[in-house]
């Protein structure tokens, strides 16, 4: 558990980081053209990965796509998966990293409740896994509504009604 989470995060963090200098220094580049350049990015990994992890795949995935829930649900996957990453990037475009990863954390929190319910998982039994959801979760909605608080309110130029009816443009 421990190298996989370290590998994870040692290939995340640069990823997000190439990721953010790439949406703020090209504003002009559509997200769709940068949907397609992750996808080319990361084509190369995912395909070595494959092809060392699973000699019988393409069998594997013929017999799938032979079940139909199976296949709905790779499909939905999929949608679902390209419609993340699509929103990721335009998120990533207005905030910073930083607000981000903050607000996939907690959405992530939104997961754990589902696998909770659905699945009757245990993981809320110790009353540490419980405090550590709750002090996550707090610093999470701390953490955006400090961010909302910061960001200065537009500037909008209205024109003020005077007593006697003339009009005077407010500061």
């Amino acid at each position: 558990g421990i190298v996989a989470a370290t590998v994870l995060i040692s290939v995340v963090i640069p990823y997000r980081l190439v990721q953010r200098f790439a949406l703020s220094g090209s504003r002009d580049l559509p997200v769709p053209f940068l949907c397609v350049f992750d996808g080319a990015l990361l084509a190369a990994p995912s395909a070595t990965i494959m092809e060392l992890n699973l000699d019988t795949f393409w069998a594997m995935w013929a017999a799938w796509f032979q079940i139909p829930y199976i296949t709905a649900a790779l499909l939905m996957s999929i949608v679902c998966f390209s419609a993340l990453h699509f929103s990721t990037l335009y998120v990533l475009r207005e905030t910073s990293a930083t607000s981000f990863q903050v607000y996939y954390n907690m959405a992530n929190f939104v997961l754990v409740l589902l696998g909770v319910v659905l699945y009757n998982d245990r993981v809320l039994d110790g009353p540490l896994v419980m405090g550590g959801i709750i002090v996550s979760l707090a610093g999470g909605v701390s953490y955006a509504m400090c961010s909302e608080a910061e960001e200065p309110a537009p500037k909008i130029d209205l024109p003020v009604k005077l007593m006697d009816g003339a009009t005077a443009q407010a500061d």
